[in-house]
């Protein structure tokens, strides 16, 4: 009896960290996302963290891998059966990256954006008739990128080339390019709802 207590009680542990680890999502990791630069010499330039629609994932010149969350700052690496770790500030922000993988330890510091990084969103996108809102404006503000609507300000994390997530209800932000590699459209994602709008 005891031992079956104890299958069960197992059983129901691991249910319960598979749920956890499944209600994981974009806006979960921003703390981490971003390019962090490698020194001369090492066997990379530069690594860049992002979401690739399902889930955090580590990008470099040597390929792609997706990570796996072990701690509040470590992460299992599907690569080579490699970890990563960052490393914080004063301010308590993610400022520094070391992937240990094969014997060896790479560190690199974060790239810290600023109000230039993003130029190619900035600007104001209208939206159809009938929308919940008539536009959008993508601005610099306070140190960060972020949407203006008339529903309100929210901050975006970049989650990848064109993507990025928005604090509010755990929304995300999408841009379209035209066939001249300019953005021209953008899409918000947010509470089941999908809005569209052309840049203006």
């Amino acid at each position: 009896m005891k031992k079956m207590f104890f299958v069960l009680a197992g059983m129901l542990f691991i249910s319960s960290v598979t749920n956890a680890q499944a209600k994981k999502d974009s806006a979960s990791f921003n703390d981490f996302y971003g390019k962090f630069k490698f020194e001369a010499g090492s066997p990379i330039d530069e690594a860049t963290i992002l979401w690739n629609g399902s889930t955090i994932a580590i990008s470099t010149s040597m390929g792609d891998a997706t990570m796996a969350q072990l701690g509040t700052d470590s992460f299992s690496m599907s690569y080579a059966d490699g970890t990563i770790l960052f490393k914080r500030g004063a301010d308590k922000k993610v400022n520094q990256i070391v992937i240990l993988v094969s014997g060896t330890s790479l560190e690199g510091k974060k790239d810290v954006p600023g109000e230039a990084t993003y130029a190619e969103y900035y600007g104001k996108y209208k939206f159809e008739a009938g929308a919940p809102i008539d536009e959008a404006t993508i601005l610099w503000k306070d140190g960060s990128v972020q949407i203006s609507t008339a529903m309100g300000d929210a901050t975006m994390a970049q989650l990848g080339v064109d993507s990025f997530s928005m604090s509010y209800a755990d929304g995300t932000v999408l841009f379209k390019r035209g066939d001249d590699k300019k953005v021209n459209k953008i899409q918000i994602l947010v509470s089941g709802t999908t809005l569209e709008g052309k840049k203006d």
